[in-house]
């Protein structure tokens, strides 16, 4: 039944049982000064356990509790403002009606939104205009002949919004798209890579971040032969970035501000870049 309904309509559902099951789970946990809890988009959370592994060795008494499923950004940011998480991960900063609810927001890195195929697929770059002709159903099949399967989110995904400020040409192809029924809607971020995955002739988006964190059997493409890489994005020869932020109390827990710390440190900074990420540091 899940399938049968609207991509916005099933990352609502899912949204809804995470927050559920979250609640159920842990908010009968006593609450304890060495225990922070974390979840939220889930293309950031391969990457989060790594920075919790390495946190834990500099402090071994610490619990860091990496919630799944994936509550997603908006679930995330919710969570953290109900007092369920101690730290939500989002790739958005907070909307006007999240604002002054006592949480706040901190940009922890940048990683590239690059076009992916299935790894068994021989192309390596991919032109604007043939992305706004698949994306506009002009372009059907790649050129050894296998049907291009698009794999799309929803249009209120922080994805689709990135693919839409690309240009003019690919807001419409985006809308154009969304418009079809029966198309491979993926609700979430692990949804998303695991239909890139799956489907033969795959063709869709996913940060850079989350294919090499989570060794995805995914090809990211050049665009316009320019790699998706930290390095690119700094300079600005590639123009879709995915923003990941932090989301924490106002006044954080002492653990928590301390892991926060750790992310934006030196150390945690190296993290990021060995996984994808550009930082500041």
């Amino acid at each position: 039944m899940l399938k049968q309904l609207s991509g916005f309509a099933r990352l609502n559902i899912v949204m809804v049982l995470s927050v559920a099951i979250l609640l159920s789970t842990i908010t009968g946990l006593e609450a304890a000064e060495n225990t922070i809890k974390i979840s939220g988009t889930g293309g950031a959370m391969a990457v989060i356990k790594y920075m919790a592994d390495a946190f834990r060795k500099k402090n071994p008494d610490a619990i860091i509790l990496v919630v799944t499923p994936p509550l997603g950004s908006k679930g995330g940011i919710k969570a953290v403002m109900e007092g369920v998480l101690d730290i939500g991960l989002s790739n958005r900063d907070l909307q006007d009606d999240e604002k002054n609810r006592d949480v706040k927001a901190i940009e922890y890195g940048k990683s590239p939104l690059a076009f992916v195929v299935r790894a068994d697929n021989p192309l390596s770059d991919i032109t604007s205009k043939t992305v706004e002709d698949i994306y506009a159903g002009r372009l059907a099949n790649w050129q050894n002949g296998p049907p291009i399967r698009l794999v799309v989110r929803p249009a209120t995904d922080m994805h689709t919004i990135i693919l839409n400020n690309l240009s003019s040409e690919m807001k419409k192809a985006v809308e154009n798209v969304l418009s079809r029924k029966w198309l491979a809607m993926a609700a979430t971020d692990d949804e998303n890579a695991d239909l890139l995955e799956k489907l033969e002739g795959s063709f869709g988006v996913s940060t850079y971040s989350q294919v090499i964190a989570e060794k995805r059997r995914l090809k990211v493409l050049s665009l316009n032969g320019v790699k998706p890489a930290p390095e690119t994005i700094a300079n600005g020869s590639y123009p879709l970035i995915n923003t990941s932020f932090l989301v924490e109390k106002t006044k954080p827990s002492p653990l928590a501000k301390q892991f926060t710390d750790f992310i934006l440190s030196k150390e945690g900074q190296a993290i990021l870049k060995r996984y994808g990420y550009q930082v500041k540091r």
